[in-house]
C-alpha cells in the first residue's frame, strides 16, 4: 500500500491562476513574506451524510511540489493511521482514502516525483 506521507509529488507550472482555478485557497498561516502557500481540501471519509477526514494538499506557489496529508475534518490534527498505517488493522479504510487521494490527484493532473 502507497504511504502518500512519505511520497513526493508534483504538478508543473503551478502558477497562482491555476491554484485558484482548481479550487486552491491562498493560507496565510503557513505562508509568510518569502513563500506564498496554497491549500486544497476534500473529503476521503464520510459517515452518514458528515465529513468524518479530508485530505489537505499544500502547494508553494511557484514549486512543482505537492504535499499531502489528512486531517480530522476541520481541523489541524492529522489523522495518526494514515502516517502509521503499520500500526492496527486500517488496511480497508487507508485503501478508500488511498483510492480518494488518487483520483483526486489525476484530476488534477499532479504527479509522483521519481
Amino acid at each position: 500500500m502507497n504511504h502518500f506521507s512519505e511520497m513526493r509529488y508534483k504538478k508543473k507550472n503551478v502558477t497562482k491562476s491555476w491554484l485558484i482555478s482548481n479550487g486552491f485557497r491562498y493560507n496565510r498561516l503557513l505562508s509568510d513574506e518569502e513563500v506564498e502557500i496554497y491549500t486544497y481540501r476534500f473529503p476521503v471519509l464520510r459517515y452518514d451524510k458528515f465529513t468524518v477526514l479530508e485530505c489537505e494538499l499544500r502547494a508553494e506557489l511557484n514549486s512543482c511540489e505537492i504535499k499531502i496529508n489528512v486531517y480530522d475534518y476541520n481541523t489541524n490534527s492529522k489523522y495518526a493511521p494514515f502516517y502509521y498505517c503499520e500500526y492496527g488493522t486500517y488496511n480497508k479504510l487507508l485503501e478508500e482514502i488511498h483510492n480518494k487521494i488518487n483520483k483526486k490527484l489525476k484530476d488534477l493532473q499532479i504527479e509522483r516525483a521519481k
